[in-house]
């Protein structure tokens, strides 16, 4: 039991700060989107940078508790490490490492390398995006299951 709620509110509490990334993320992209948090680009950099140290630091918790996972000899459930049925979990690791990674770049290539802050930019909003399809897929499918009942996937 201990397992499943420790995992349950890992889940949410990842969720809500990959929410407000989004949120805050979408506020800094351009005027476009500014208007997400009344143009406050300060508040908005402010918090996109705490929740990502936040986002960061949940990412390497769920890496241990995988590694963790995996080495224990009575293993029940497929880790990130391995590519399960769907791949899915695989996929949402690569991805988060990507955005860790480029998000770094972006926040201390600032003023040097022009170049690699430009391909840090576009990696960081691409994958973005494409998390963005998957966790709309994710809450769709879940969302289906209960609705129509039955065991999930």
């Amino acid at each position: 039991m201990e397992k499943v709620k420790t995992e349950f509110i890992l889940h949410w509490v990842w969720s809500i700060v990959f929410g407000l990334l989004v949120v805050t993320g979408l506020a800094l992209l351009g005027p476009k989107y500014g208007w997400v948090l009344n143009y406050n680009l300060g508040v908005a950099d402010y918090i996109h940078r705490t929740m990502a140290v936040t986002f960061t630091v949940l990412t390497f918790i769920e890496i241990m508790l995988e590694i963790k996972r995996l080495l224990k000899s009575k293993y029940q459930r497929e880790p990130w490490l391995v590519v399960g049925k769907s791949g899915f979990a695989l996929v949402t690791f690569i991805a988060s490492v990507l955005l860790i990674i480029s998000g770094i770049l972006l926040w201390v290539c600032v003023e040097d390398n022009h170049s690699l802050l430009a391909l840090a930019a576009i990696v960081h909003e691409m994958v973005t995006f494409a998390m963005i399809i998957g966790i709309t897929w994710h809450i769709y499918d879940k969302s289906y299951t209960l609705i129509m009942g039955g065991n999930p996937k």
